[in-house]
Parts: C-alpha cells; sequence; structure tokens
C-alpha cells in the first residue's frame, strides 16, 4: 500500500495540502502483456506541457480503432496542440533476463513535415532504467520524399505495425513513454492530427517481416514543467538573473531584427519560437507596462531560455463631468482610473 497526499502552493505562495490517499501497489508488467486500450488501462497516465493526449474513440485521426474502439491519441477529435511536450507512459515493465523481449504496437501519424533536414514535429517512444536518464528507441519517420532527398510527408495513410527490440534490458525493470514533441514554427499553417496508438503487446517474437527498431543512441532529457527539447549535443543556457515572485503576463515577444512575434501563454507567461543560430535581440511588451529588450546568444543545435520582468506603467485617475447634448449638467459623476493596464469605470449619483 502506498499513501500520498498533494501539497500545491499557487504564484502568491498560498499553500494547500490535501487529505491522505491510499492506493495499491501492483506488479510490474511483462512478457505476454497486451493492452487493447477498451477497458481503462491501470498503471498507464499522461503528463506534459499542452498534453493532449486521450483515450477514447476516435472522431479524428484515422475515424476509428485499429481494433475495437478505442485507442490513446494526441486529441481525440482533431488537430494536436500547436506546441507540446506531452508523455503518455506506460506501467514499468520487467524485462526476463533469457530470450527475446518486443514491444509492438499499432500506430497511425500525420505530422507536419515544415523543418530543417527533417520535420520539427515527431513522436518518440522513450525508455529509461531510472526514469532520470532517457534514450530514444525509435522516431516517427518520413513516408515521402522529394527527388532531392528532402522529406514530404509523415503521414502512415493508416494504421501500421511498430516493434522495439527490448532485449538489450533483459533482467531490469524498465520504463517505456511515448512522447509527442510539437512546435509551432510559424511556416506550416495546415492543421496536423499527430499520433495515435492500439494494440500494445510485450512478446518474445517478432513480428514477421519486420524491421526491428533498435536503440538510436540519442539521449533524451525529459523535461521539468516549462522546460525545452535539447538537441543531443546540445548545451542549455539558462538565465543566470533572480527571478522574483511575479505574476505571468500575457505578452507579446517580437524578435526585433524581422519583426516576427509570438503571444506570450497569458496562464504562464511561457513563450517559444525557433530561429537560426546567432545573436537576437528580443523584444517583450504588454499592454499597461513598459517594453523590455533582452540580447539573446542561440547556441547551435541548442536551446536558450530567455526571462523577461516588465514593469508597470504608472497609474492616475481621471475625473470629469458627463452632460447631455444641451450642454447641461447631470447629477452623475464618472471617474476614469488607470492601473496596471486595465481600465475601471466607475459612476455615481452627485
Amino acid at each position: 500500500m502506498f499513501t500520498y497526499k498533494w501539497k500545491m502552493v499557487d504564484y502568491g505562495q498560498n499553500q494547500v495540502t490535501s487529505p491522505e490517499f491510499n492506493v495499491e501497489v501492483k506488479p510490474a508488467v511483462t512478457i505476454g502483456y497486451f493492452q487493447d486500450l477498451e477497458a481503462n488501462p491501470e498503471g498507464w497516465y499522461s503528463e506534459g506541457w499542452n498534453n493532449d493526449w486521450e483515450r477514447g474513440s476516435p472522431a479524428s485521426g484515422p475515424g476509428k480503432a485499429f481494433s475495437g474502439q478505442n485507442v490513446y491519441g494526441t486529441n481525440l477529435e482533431g488537430p494536436h496542440s500547436d506546441s507540446s511536450d506531452s508523455y503518455l507512459n506506460m506501467p514499468p515493465i520487467d524485462i526476463p533476463e533469457n530470450g527475446h523481449s518486443y514491444l509492438q504496437y499499432k500506430q497511425w501519424y500525420n505530422i507536419s513535415p515544415d523543418g530543417v533536414d527533417g520535420s520539427t514535429d515527431f513522436g518518440a517512444v522513450l525508455v529509461s532504467t531510472d526514469r532520470q536518464n532517457w534514450e530514444i528507441l525509435s522516431k516517427t519517420e518520413a513516408t515521402k520524399f522529394g527527388e532531392n532527398g528532402v522529406p514530404l510527408e509523415y503521414s502512415t495513410n493508416g494504421w501500421v505495425d511498430a516493434e522495439m527490440d527490448l532485449s538489450a534490458y533483459a533482467g531490469k525493470r524498465i520504463y517505456i513513454s511515448f512522447y509527442m514533441f510539437t512546435w509551432l514554427t510559424g511556416f506550416d499553417w495546415e492543421p496536423r492530427d499527430g499520433w495515435y496508438l492500439d494494440d500494445i503487446s510485450l512478446t518474445d517474437k517478432p513480428l514477421i517481416g519486420s524491421k526491428v527498431k533498435k536503440a538510436t543512441g540519442e539521449i533524451h532529457t525529459k523535461k521539468q514543467p516549462y522546460t525545452t527539447l535539447l538537441a543531443p549535443t546540445s548545451t542549455m543556457v539558462m538565465n543566470s538573473s533572480s527571478q522574483p515572485d511575479v505574476l505571468p503576463i500575457g505578452a507579446k515577444v517580437t524578435l526585433v531584427d524581422s519583426g516576427y512575434s509570438v503571444a506570450a501563454n497569458p496562464a504562464d507567461g511561457r513563450f517559444s519560437m525557433t530561429h537560426k543560430a546567432g545573436e537576437i535581440t528580443l523584444r517583450a511588451e504588454a499592454y499597461g507596462f513598459h517594453s523590455t529588450d533582452q540580447a539573446v546568444s542561440i547556441p547551435k543545435d541548442g536551446t536558450v531560455e530567455a526571462n523577461f520582468t516588465l514593469k508597470p506603467l504608472g497609474k492616475g485617475t481621471v475625473e470629469g463631468v458627463v452632460k447631455d447634448k444641451n450642454d447641461r449638467e447631470t447629477n452623475i459623476r464618472c471617474h476614469h482610473l488607470f492601473s496596471r493596464g486595465c481600465r475601471h469605470y466607475s459612476c455615481e449619483n452627485g
């Protein structure tokens, strides 16, 4: 039995602690496991930023499950999130010490081809032995190429088989996560339906005629909330300035040199954009606040984080008298208040 409770702190540092909850701890799954997703799958859960993994009957994407009624998919009723880092996690898996072990499943995907030397958006199967260090077993692949070899399409056009060889983890407990990364670059506006999964199994027999996917050797840094994906050889450049306790602002962030802008999420202040490596200047601006510029250096194949703290404009009070068209003074006085970019009106009989 596992006992836990939630401790929650909001932006204002207000704290709430939940009652205690008891959960029965079940053993890990192993060879012979099969999940068709028709019943609520025990031990599965999803997480991440703009997480849109859902289980149910698909009204979008493939339009129907490979078998039965239910699938896991990134938004069952339409296109996937424009920008997301989302994870669909399997229960822990115990790999036998002897013999072969394979992860097999049915998949359908339709993902944007936009990007340099391949799609910026992708789905990936991650594996870990400690939930800290993750390796990419496979990624969604291009299905159509141009004459020059440039990927033109990432769409399976139907349900297809997928298989990963897990034999290298013999005798170990592992963790599998289906990871979906999408980023709205501003160059491809066609909505895409994302990634769908069905009939997930663990077996000791490979699919007949299949090309078994082996680990790519690519390392994945599974993110804490609100961090971004790192390329395998990149470094994370962090803003070293102290971050005060402030509320997020729904601002606009602009590349000063080009004028390209993105909106910050008003819920958490997060924003993201893609740009070639080099020196750039970003400008953050929001109604009721002084705009702020920041010089940013983007490393090659890397990610940089830029934080802005905007200072509010001054506030004041405007008072006046409302009269009718005959220029006769009425008995109503209105006050127009300016405060942190918000307009407030109040009228009273006088």
